[in-house]
């Protein structure tokens, strides 16, 4: 399955079978999406309009190379991670969770094994914080955009993008294949796991 065959650089529109159209955007294409499920991250931050969660996402695509069109691959990740959005956010939620109290994969980031200082930070939106439902109020997702990874072979996954009250200097990305969390950082520099190196500082601190 794909969307269009021409060379990217004679298109500025990709038509897909079930996702619909995307416009050229910078280094790729993209549209807004209807997900009312990832409402339920609801931090009501300044730094998004409208205020309050209203079902609609940006989703970015791109290829492997600049100008490419996105991989069969790649189309495959955005519609599987898209297929159970519900699920994607109880998986972001429990894999936050995991690294704030050093239980799960290192992320390499300040907040590993550091409870305490995230519910410092995040106090303003939710008080304490005592389950990994409560991170729900303390983030906001901003978009959705398909990223390539390099191991063997490019390596799709989906860089969730939020607004996140516990790090204001920079915004948190979450990487997916939609059946599990396999990286945690800054966004569009998160990387897999296993390939982090520690950041033992927070910038705002």
């Amino acid at each position: 399955m794909s969307a269009r065959s021409k060379p990217a650089k004679e298109e500025d529109v990709i038509e897909h079978p079930r996702l619909g159209r995307f416009y050229s955007c910078g280094l790729g294409w993209g549209q807004r999406i209807n997900v009312p499920a990832f409402d339920a991250f609801c931090w009501p931050t300044k730094y998004h309009e409208p205020v309050n969660p209203a079902g609609r996402y940006g989703l970015a695509v791109c290829g492997t190379r600049y100008g490419a069109f996105p991989t069969a691959e790649g189309w495959k990740m955005v519609e599987q991670v898209l297929k159970r959005p519900e699920q994607v956010v109880k998986l972001v939620v429990e894999a936050l969770w995991n690294d704030f109290n050093g239980t799960g994969p290192d992320s390499g980031m300040w907040w590993h094994g550091n409870l305490s200082k995230v519910a410092q930070y995040a106090k303003s939106a939710v008080p304490k914080l005592n389950s990994p439902e409560d991170l729900l109020g303390c983030l906001r997702l901003e978009g959705l955009a398909l990223a390539y990874h390099f191991y063997s072979k490019p390596t799709p996954l989906i860089d969730l993008m939020f607004w996140p009250a516990f790090e204001y200097e920079h915004a948190l990305g979450v990487l997916t294949d939609g059946k599990r969390i396999v990286g945690i950082g800054y966004s569009l520099d998160v990387e897999p796991f296993k390939r982090k190196r520690r950041s033992t500082q927070s910038r705002r601190a």
